[in-house]
This record gives C-alpha cells, sequence and structure tokens, in this order.
C-alpha cells in the first residue's frame, strides 16, 4: 500500500513536531527541572497545538494559529457561567508562548528570551468574577 505525498507530508510533519517537542522538553529537563507533571501537561498541550492545525510544522505558525487555538477554549456564559475556561486559555496561552520564546531562542537563557511575534501581544485574561 503506497502513500500519497499529501499523507506524507502529514507524517513528516507529525514526526518533526514530535522531535520539536521533544527537544524542548529535553531542553526544559535541563534548564529548569520542572516537575514531572509539569513535564506531561505541557507535552500534552503542545500535542493538542500540534493536531489542532492537523501537525503543520511549528515553525510555520502564524499569530493567527495561535489564537484560534486558544479561542478553541472560550465557552459562552450559558456554558460556563464560572468563567472557568479563562483558566484553561491562560495556562495555555503561558505554555505554548515559553515554548515558543525556547523554539526561535534557543540559545539564550530562559528568563531572556524575548518573546517572537508568533505569539506577541496576547494577553491573558481575567475572570469576570
Amino acid at each position: 500500500m503506497s502513500t500519497s505525498p499529501q499523507q506524507q507530508q502529514v507524517v513528516t510533519n507529525k514526526d518533526s513536531n514530535t522531535n520539536v517537542i521533544t527537544d524542548y522538553l529535553q531542553a526544559m529537563q535541563t534548564e529548569t527541572n520542572p516537575s514531572a507533571t509539569y513535564t506531561n501537561l505541557t507535552k500534552w498541550i503542545l500535542t493538542k497545538l500540534s493536531r489542532f492545525h492537523k501537525d503543520k510544522p511549528f515553525t510555520s505558525y502564524k499569530r493567527n494559529d495561535i489564537i484560534a487555538f486558544l479561542n478553541s477554549f472560550r465557552k459562552s456564559d450559558d456554558q460556563d457561567p464560572m468563567h472557568k475556561w479563562v483558566g484553561t486559555y491562560n495556562l495555555h496561552l503561558i505554555c505554548v508562548t515559553r515554548f515558543f520564546k525556547w523554539l526561535y531562542h534557543p540559545d539564550i537563557s530562559p528568563g531572556n528570551r524575548p518573546k517572537p511575534e508568533v505569539v506577541e501581544n496576547i494577553p491573558q485574561i481575567k475572570r469576570k468574577e
């Protein structure tokens, strides 16, 4: 059974994103020594981001891609009257921002990495209550 070039591209992109996530987790382990829970959470969020955009290479993401992913967590007041989605949105924003800072500036220490354009000016949201 042969695969089409489009299917091969998806497989290649998925493998590429998996490798990038693995590299990031290793760098994060060396730089900050996070807990296993935080490492697993980061892996889960970045995998969700990759799948949301059908395994598009992370280096091809635009600001609108990140915003679309984050907006997928928004809920109406009827669905979520306590606005708990805001915490989920903010957690994902923090994780994704840290990842893209590393992706674009891996040789700079974590505290000094500038925000790349892809995640710049995406503010956290305050809960309404």
